[in-house]
């Protein structure tokens, strides 16, 4: 049965004029995004919540400049070194901004490759015109010309293979410098699943702390840390006002009844230690040391072996998860494994509905759809706008609030660290997107053309025919992925400077607000995560490697997206937010498996494209994904433990600093020591970035910027 595709949207001329009017009307909204930005952020009213890194520690809150221009704000974003951003910002912060850094050096050495791809497309013998003229859809079947995109696809896999070691090189530099940072983190190591009260055998540990199993007292003193902000609050607003509010009184009632019901369950029985164990070390080495040997422990008179592992900073720990036994976790595992099949189900039917606003053209064949092609009675550039625009609009909106439920699945895991939460949050994140963006975008798309092809030729397609169809119509899906990453580009990522839905509930919290450092607290930026990021920024990578060879049109968008992307979290990272959980940088990690599992991807749809366009000798490119699986073991081998190692110098057990911390590591739920330490560390570190040589000044009004 003949496949040949019916003329259809993606392959006319219209098409550039469909590509122009979203393209045009993206662009738009960026700059309005922009100039309101802008306009907001120079006014004494909003500085603030735009840029409070810049200014709460330099000027007081009623003398911020009016006016910062965005050449002093790039001037700022590009001055500050990876030294610089690593000593104030941490490793998480870097290596995502080192990532971004990587994606522009890479998409420009692949620019090259696209060009010389794109010439041998548009001067295919198919005689298509549009877009589709530029992909591999226009190359003849079985022609030869196809050599040029089997040695593509190997410069593609060496760009990218050469630039991904280069940021393995840098975190492991930077990974060697965090491990010896003279922090409680570095002397300090983590045990699950030991029997609680068991004793270590270790002439080199000066402490052991077991979390408590309660639950109920750790909710108690969560919102104890909430009425105690609130009650510093009230302090310093009766002290400028010299007044109380009617349910300041209240308030303290209600702090005190929480105070007696966190020291009754302290001094009941019913507080008991969990089956984990933070053992604070001497050395940073003999805390090292012990992750790779173990630790002796007794248990009524049998010694066990423990494996412990790298503690996590002491505001990482997710000190409820500590407890959880191991069957309950394997439990929670299962359950979170199926809840994440259901969902990435469920998560399939906006995908496909999305599709199929994209090819109404498509739809309105069907039978019984006919109403459809009613549409076309707007006007062409109606129809462009409907088909191009709200499609990835509609994207966008779902997978904005699907983190939100993915962290919620992961955390009956029960992991020890909400930054490994995070972690197991950007894995998950990206395969959603990358099954149901990019694999369901594309097969929804042909799939459509299947069912023309069936009522047009009044037969069953044979799987050879099925083959070649996809084979034709997933280079036509340049055009919806060029929508999706316009999108991400002049919407998503500058609504992370814009942040309208923080904007409005902090002005209404603000309304209420008597003192400046109540106006300041009430304007704090949310957490950050990373997973959000990762997610979508590795979906693009995935787009932009895979259509290199398909459709390399698709190159200067990406380009494009992470030029804005670099720019936005670098802004965020300085100006913006400091992340409220350190994680070493392991981001880069999963990233790293993410971008080896898109390549791979993109590397086994261009040879799929390839056989079913008649070219058998495409399978020589399986050397490309075998070559990026090697590439992928040898990593693991060569950088995931020396990430993780100390320089030859640390190595000397006699070098004694770990007394100090010895109650870094007090449950905030055993002892108020730890809550004290804890806030008292907090301080601390606020005013050690407050006073360090950081003058990120918000830009005067000559746009100028000290760094």
């Amino acid at each position: 049965m003949s496949t040949s595709s019916q003329p259809s949207k993606f392959e006319d001329s219209g098409q550039w004029q469909d590509l122009f009017s979203v393209a045009l009307l993206d662009g738009a909204i960026f700059l309005a995004i922009l100039i309101g930005f802008q306009l907001l952020r120079s006014t004494q009213r909003f500085a603030y919540f735009f840029a409070p890194k810049a200014f709460s520690a330099f000027a007081p809150y009623e003398n911020l400049p009016h006016n910062n221009g965005w050449r002093g704000i790039l001037k700022a974003i590009h001055s500050v070194s990876n030294d610089r951003l690593y000593e104030l910002r941490g490793l998480d912060a870097l290596m995502h901004t080192v990532f971004l850094q990587t994606m522009l050096r890479m998409f420009g050495c692949l620019l090259p490759v696209g060009a010389v791809v794109l010439y041998i497309n548009s001067t295919g013998l198919e005689g298509l015109t549009g877009v589709m003229r530029y992909s591999l859809t226009n190359v003849t079947d079985g022609s030869l010309r196809m050599w040029i995109h089997v040695f593509a696809g190997f410069a593609t896999t060496a760009i990218i293979l050469f630039w991904i070691y280069r940021t393995y090189k840098i975190f492991e530099k930077y990974s060697m410098e965090e491990n010896t940072k003279n922090l409680a983190h570095n002397y300090t190591t983590l045990v699950r699943d030991i029997p609680s009260g068991a004793n270590v055998q270790s002439s080199n540990v000066i402490a052991v702390h077991w979390p408590a199993k309660s639950r109920k007292l750790r909710t108690l003193i969560a919102k104890r840390e909430d009425l105690l902000q609130e009650q510093k609050l009230m302090t310093e607003r009766y002290q400028q006002h010299g007044e109380i509010a009617d349910g300041d009184e209240k308030f303290v009632f209600k702090l005190r009844k929480v105070e007696q019901k966190i020291n009754t369950i302290r001094q009941s029985d019913s507080l008991t230690a969990g089956n984990a164990a933070l053992i604070t070390h001497d050395s940073v080495a003999s805390a090292y040391l012990s992750t790779r040997v173990g630790l002796r422990t007794t248990e009524n008179s049998l010694a066990v072996v423990a494996r412990p592992q790298p503690a996590p900073y002491v505001n990482d720990i997710m000190w409820g998860s500590l407890t959880t036994t191991r069957k309950i976790r394997a439990l929670m595992t299962v359950l979170a494994i199926l809840a994440t099949f259901f969902l990435l189900f469920f998560w399939g039917v906006p995908v496909a509905f999305a599709q199929a606003i994209a090819n109404m053209e498509h739809i309105a064949r069907l039978p019984g759809f006919s109403w459809v092609g009613n549409v076309n009675n707007l006007g062409p550039i109606s129809v462009s706008l409907i088909e191009g625009f709200i499609p990835p609009l509609i994207l966008i909106i779902f997978f904005a609030v699907l983190p939100k439920i993915i962290r919620a699945i992961h955390k009956m895991r029960a992991p020890v660290s909400y930054s490994r939460l995070d972690r197991h949050v950007t894995g998950t994140y990206f395969a959603f997107k990358l099954i149901n963006i990019y694999l369901g975008s594309s097969f929804v798309g042909g799939f459509f053309d299947i069912i023309n092809q069936v009522r047009a030729g009044g037969g069953v397609l044979s799987f050879m025919d099925i083959l070649k169809l996809f084979g034709s119509t997933i280079p036509g899906q340049s055009l919806f992925f060029i929508t999706i990453i316009l999108a991400l580009t002049c919407i998503t990522y500058p609504l992370f400077l814009l942040r309208p839905g923080e904007l409005i509930s902090s002005q209404i919290k603000v309304k209420k607000a008597k003192t400046a450092e109540e106006k300041q607290h009430r304007q704090k930026p949310a957490p950050r995560f990373y997973s959000t990021w990762y997610g979508v920024e590795i979906l693009v990578f995935t787009i932009g490697a895979s259509f290199t060879l398909i459709a390399p049109i698709v190159l200067p968008f990406a380009l494009l997206f992470f030029a804005v992307a670099y720019f936005v979290a670098k802004y965020d990272s300085l100006y913006v937010t400091v992340p409220v959980h350190q994680g070493r940088g392991k981001h880069w990690h999963t990233a790293f498996h993410s971008m080896v599992a898109g390549l791979i991807m993109a590397q086994f749809t261009a040879l799929s494209i390839m056989l079913a366009k008649g070219f058998p000798l495409a399978m020589v490119m399986l050397i490309a994904p075998l070559a990026t699986i090697g590439f992928c073991i040898y990593a693991h081998k060569r950088f995931h433990r020396t990430c993780d190692t100390l320089p030859d110098e640390f190595y000397n057990t006699s070098i004694k600093g770990g007394f100090q911390f010895s109650e870094s590591y007090i449950d905030p739920a055993m002892d108020d020591r730890r809550e004290n330490f804890t806030r008292t560390e907090n301080e601390q570190l606020d005013n050690e970035l407050e006073q360090a040589d950081l003058t990120i000044t918000a830009p005067g009004k000559n746009g100028s910027a000290n760094v």
